[in-house]
């Protein structure tokens, strides 16, 4: 699979129509995976933190990686932390995607593999049944410390 990355608002901004047609093509979202929500959360919400949007294809739009990463300060450290665009305020985050297909997984993990500007990713707001747990779990137990 073939990873885009956006991480300016303007070329965010363009992304409605094939982000809502990937979130009515999923069986998984709620409205919180919405482009509508997470602009509103990039616009209102955001502090510093940077945009990091995964796009990921095959043919198509596979799937839509929403996080940010920010700097937290945790026991005397600073941390570049990945997390979904909207934790905090969103009840549930999640990738988006038509199928939770295993290399969507494995593309995510390789692309953190190699791509080191990041030092905790945080997924909390997944919902204990969607199928990121399982597929997020599978791909990375192996390449990282899990929490």
């Amino acid at each position: 699979m073939r990873v885009e990355i956006v991480n300016k608002t303007d070329e965010f901004l363009k992304l409605g129509p094939i982000w809502n047609e990937l979130v009515l093509a999923s069986n998984h979202s709620t409205i919180f995976q919405s482009f509508e929500w997470h602009v509103s959360w990039w616009n209102t919400l955001r502090q510093n933190e940077a945009m990091l949007v995964l796009l990921l294809y095959d043919q198509n739009l596979e799937a839509i990686i929403p996080w940010m990463i920010s700097q937290r300060q945790q026991y005397g450290f600073s941390q570049r932390v990945i997390s979904f665009i909207g934790t905090g305020v969103s009840d549930y985050c999640d990738f988006i995607y038509r199928n939770p297909k295993k290399e969507i997984f494995q593309t995510v993990v390789t692309w953190l593999k190699n791509n080191n500007d990041w030092d905790l990713i945080d997924l909390s707001h997944l919902r204990q049944d969607s199928p990121t747990c399982e597929g997020w779990l599978a791909e990375s137990k192996a390449m990282f410390c899990l929490r």
